[in-house]
Order: structure tokens, then sequence, then C-alpha cells
């Protein structure tokens, strides 16, 4: 028996192109997290995950301590039951608490992980390279930091038994020998009325983020210079609230990567993604074709009319972890 958990439209997408390739092969148990990114779209995939599922599980509220023990021994449980069942637990957000704490009480368990965006490949603070255990007198950090001294990604990552990736050629949370590539078929993903969507001209597109996440305390002036630049916006899925500008905003169904793929494919102009260090941007590593542009590593021009920018840092590749030759 195996065991599927996902908790983003990413996750979702690669969970179910490893189900179509018969790698999450059934049947499978569908844990599937709600955090606030139940956008139409991530339910969409949720939903089509479920229908292959020979069951699917609702865990909501998963920050919450007392789900957070609910979740562990239900995560417990299925380690056990995949353990002697010659099944997996599939799974892409290492830094889960409840998972962390279901394999520290089952000492045999091992899991197959997936890609869970940019944490997966970045060395940055936060991500699964680098990861700080969490500060605070709160007795729930106290047990964390015991329990987890290195944080809780680094423990994981010691059970994993294979890894899934769509980074070709980027060093991951595993070595390359634990390593798969995974090709997601992007522009399968865009449906008719996506498409229709997308009829008018469009050589520049700003792509939304959570922004109560963002590190970088200039993002709200970086948002308010591209959003005029920009022909569409592309929310993200757990988007919240935007500064309040005149954007066309545009609700597809489809991720941004199969939009930005349609629009690339269709387009004989150059294609100009405004982003804020988004995973997006990892997908199209190596395609000329686009210019992506890191709104967090800009340094904007003076309020002089000039249209002149520079970047500060670039994202690709200075702050992705080492290539390796595990995936060629």
């Amino acid at each position: 028996m195996n065991f599927v958990m996902v908790r983003s439209e990413l996750q979702a997408i690669i969970a179910l192109a490893l189900i179509e390739r018969g790698k999450l092969r059934t049947p499978f148990v569908f844990f599937a997290p709600h955090k606030g990114e139940d956008s139409r779209s991530v339910t969409t995939y949720y939903d089509k995950i479920s229908q292959t599922a020979l069951l699917t599980v609702h865990l909501t509220k998963y920050h919450c301590i007392i789900a957070n023990i609910a979740a562990a021994l239900t995560l417990f449980v299925a380690s056990f039951i995949a353990l002697f069942t010659h099944g997996n637990i599939f799974v892409a957000a290492i830094n889960y608490q409840a998972l962390g704490l279901a394999l520290k009480l089952n000492p045999l368990s091992r899991i197959v992980t997936f890609d869970d965006g940019s944490a997966n490949v970045q060395i940055r603070e936060g991500s699964y390279h680098q990861e700080t255990p969490p500060a605070g007198t709160g007795i729930y950090k106290l047990i964390q930091r015991v329990l987890f001294p290195v944080g809780v990604s680094q423990f994981c990552r010691t059970r994993i038994a294979k890894h899934y990736t769509i980074y070709r050629d980027r060093k991951n949370i595993v070595e390359a020998n634990l390593i798969e590539c995974v090709n997601i078929e992007w522009g399968s993903l865009l449906s008719q009325h996506d498409i229709e969507k997308l009829s008018g001209p469009v050589h520049s597109i700003m792509l939304g983020s959570v922004y109560e996440e963002i590190g970088d305390s200039n993002w709200r002036e970086q948002f308010l210079w591209a959003a005029p630049r920009s022909d569409i916006y592309l929310p993200h899925p757990r988007e919240k609230s935007r500064p309040s500008v005149d954007i066309n905003v545009l609700h597809c169904d489809a991720p941004a990567e199969s939009v930005i793929n349609y629009l690339n494919a269709s387009s004989a102009n150059r294609l100009t993604v405004f982003h804020f260090n988004s995973s997006v941007a990892l997908t199209f590593v190596g395609n000329s074709e686009i210019e992506f542009v890191d709104l967090l590593g800009l340094t904007l021009p003076p309020k002089s009319g000039s249209e002149e920018w520079t970047r500060r840092t670039t994202l690709v590749p200075a702050q992705i972890a080492k290539p390796f030759s595990g995936c060629g």
C-alpha cells in the first residue's frame, strides 16, 4: 500500500505525473493537508488525485499542535502499513513536523520524495539545504529543538530512499544516485478556456507571490515598478492580497508554467517574466527565449524617469545548488 501527501499546486501536478508514469502505483491513500492554498486550481488537482486514490484523508490546519499530533499518529500508522506491504510514503514537504515525528517513532521507515519548488535546489535560509531550528520559549518549539536539533527537514533527508525531480541537472536534497527526473507536459494542463483568455498580444508577465512571506522589505516598491510594465498578472495560488494597482489580473486553471510555455511557443517576441524568486523560473533554466527578472534582485532606477535598472543578484544559477550529473 502506498501513501501520498501533497499540499500545493506544484506538488499535486508532480504527484499526478508520478501516477501517470506508474511510479506511484495504486492502491494508494491520499493525504490532503489544507493550509489556505485552496484556490480552484489547487482543488482541481486534488480532485484528480482523489479520483485515483483508494481513500482520501483531509488534514486541516496542520499548523495547530493538536492537528499536528493527530497527523503524526496517522502518518506513523501509515509508515507501518507501507513497511509491511512493501509500499512507500510519497511526500514533498520534508519540513512538515508531523512527518518528522512519525519517522522518529518508526526508525525503520523510509520515504520517497519529490520536489517542493525552489526549496529543493536553492541554497538559502529556510530552504531544505539551510534550515534553522525554531527559536522561542514555547513548549512546542522546545520539543521541536529537542527532537530535531538540526531541523525537521535535515532529519527527514536521512530517511529518503528515492527522490523525483523536475529540475534537471541540479543538485537536490539527496545524492545523485537516488534522483530520477520526471518531465511535466505543461502544455497538456492548459484548457481551451485558458487559451481563449490568452488571445491578445502579451510581451511581459508578472507572477504573483505570497507577499506576507517575502523577506525583502522592498518588495512593494518592486511590485509598483513592475506592475505598469506587465501585460498580464498571474496570481499565486496562495496569494491573499496585493497592492491595489491597475493591472490585468488573469485567473487561469493551469499553472503559470503552462501559461508561459504557451505564450513563448505562440509568440515571435521575446517574453519577459517579472517574479519574486519564483520556482517557476527554475523550470525554464536554459531557455534563452524568455527573460526572467527576479524583482528581489533588482536595483531600481532613480525616480527621474530613467528606465535603466540593474540586477543586484541573479537567481539562476548563483543561488542554486551546484549542478550534478545524475539526471542528464
